[in-house]
């Protein structure tokens, strides 16, 4: 790969860097150079894609088109050499960066690699076979150095390649693979199913998450074929997805499945103590609670919470009074931190803390400011306003409020709405009213496997009726 090699790949290259034009463009030169320099080219040319024969660029490949065949990874090379010195050195000594930057290029979602024309590298390959023809009759003989029998470097797995390419994996848009087929290898397809899935979450898509990641959690064929280091991020999100739909018990087999981890896994630690709190179990969601000093903001509100629901009503009002004027970390994600605010707000709102309760309203609405409407913390966000309505006097528009949103609500959400509708309706001295809604509510708790909240849904629909 010489400086004239080079010099010949840059100067042929059409501005719009169309691979077929590129390669007739060489073709040409060289015809006019003569047999000895087209000669010179194969060899260099040979060089420099044998130097791309790496496992680490295939699994970079790989994971950004969904699949790599032995001809599109030549292809690709072909691609890559065409592009010049530069970008070469950066494909065999850091392909992942390759990547990411030309994920930045292709600027058109729905045409995806085609964009760049990153497949179409084949003509080049020919180029310096059709000029020798042209010159002798006769193709290109035989490659001055064996092919290489394997890629150098470590062979892989598709299900470790998010792993080993952690960030092109973040990089990667969520759909950028499309929908997994059943022509998909088995690997592949979970490998597809996990990273839109994980990314679905992120995004806060919690029913998208739920219909990629559900079955890779129940099917233990699936669950073998994740990347360990992405059992996690997979287990969470479909614990998560599930107590929000009020399936709690599905939500435990999901986090369960990650138990023994849980000391690299503050967040399934935390998400178990409110599958055991939804359960009644209370002395089993202690010991899922951090209760040391210096503990997270989250295992404070959980603290709150588990205290009230304990009975200590005073003490978890005082805690979450004190955890409402802790400072937000700059590294903790505004949603996370608004998912706290909601569970303080409910404490609030149970213990008739107007002021306190329009407070975490209020935070909520900043920390929300962005989020999209299909995020549960949004609806979660209006059933506080709503308690908050009624709490400050106004239980007619809370009824409006709770009647607009009740339409579309399962599980737990609905219940809550049914319960502060029941409030509502008794502020206004509708009793029958609220008692029906009370009884509902109940209902909804426990068939969302909320049976803690189902008893107390119980035992206040008692004293409304005293």
């Amino acid at each position: 790969m010489t400086p004239e090699f080079w010099q010949l790949i840059d100067d042929t290259r059409p501005d719009d860097r169309d691979t077929g034009r590129h390669a007739a463009a060489i073709t040409s030169v060289l015809v006019d150079s003569g047999t000895e320099d087209t000669l010179r080219f194969a060899a260099g040319f040979e060089q420099a894609i044998d130097s791309l024969y790496t496992f680490e660029l295939w699994g970079a490949a790989y994971l950004s088109f969904g699949g790599c065949s032995d001809d599109a990874f030549e292809y690709l090379r072909a691609w890559i050499v065409g592009s010049g010195e530069a970008i070469l050195a950066l494909a065999r000594d850091h392909p992942e960066r390759l990547f990411i930057e030309l994920l930045d290029a292709a600027d058109d979602p729905d045409r995806r690699w085609d964009a760049l024309g990153i497949h179409q590298g084949e003509a080049l390959l020919h180029a310096a076979g059709i000029a020798h023809e042209r010159l002798t009759g006769e193709w290109l003989p035989a490659r001055s150095s064996p092919y290489p029998a394997e890629p150098v470097g470590d062979p892989w797995e598709e299900s470790d390649l998010p792993t080993l390419f952690p960030g092109l994996s973040a990089a990667l848009p969520r759909d950028w693979w499309g929908e997994p087929s059943s022509e998909d290898s088995g690997a592949l397809r979970v490998m597809i199913q996990v990273e839109s899935g994980v990314a679905a979450f992120s995004d806060g898509d919690h029913s998208e998450a739920a219909r990629l990641l559900d079955s890779v959690v129940d099917t233990s064929a699936d669950w073998e074929l994740v990347a360990p280091d992405r059992r996690i991020d997979v287990a969470y999100a479909v614990g998560i997805g599930r107590l929000l739909t009020g399936d709690v018990e599905g939500a435990s087999v999901a986090l369960r499945l990650v138990e023994s981890e849980l000391g690299e896994a503050d967040h399934v630690r935390r998400a178990l103590a409110q599958v055991e709190m939804a359960r009644g179990d209370l002395g089993s969601a202690s010991s899922f609670i951090d209760n040391r000093t210096g503990a997270s903001r989250y295992d404070r509100v959980l603290a709150a919470k588990l205290a009230w629901r304990q009975g200590d009503r005073e003490g978890a009002v005082e805690q979450a009074t004190v955890e409402m004027s802790s400072v937000l970390d700059p590294h903790e994600h505004a949603w996370d931190v608004a998912g706290s605010i909601h569970q303080l707000g409910q404490i609030f709102v149970e213990a008739e803390e107007a002021h306190n309760a329009e407070l975490a309203a209020n935070a909520m609405d900043r920390l929300l400011v962005d989020a999209p409407d299909h995020l549960p913390l949004v609806t979660h966000h209006r059933l506080l306003q709503a308690g908050v309505l009624r709490l400050r006097g106004r239980p007619r528009v809370a009824l409006r409020v709770l009647r607009r949103l009740r339409k579309g609500l399962t599980g737990t959400d609905l219940a809550e709405c049914l319960r502060e509708q029941a409030r509502a309706e008794r502020a206004l001295g509708h009793l029958a009213e609220a008692d029906t809604l009370y009884r509902s509510a109940a209902e909804a708790f426990d068939g969302a496997g909320e049976r803690w909240e189902a008893g107390a849904t119980t035992a206040e629909q008692a004293r409304s009726a005293e």
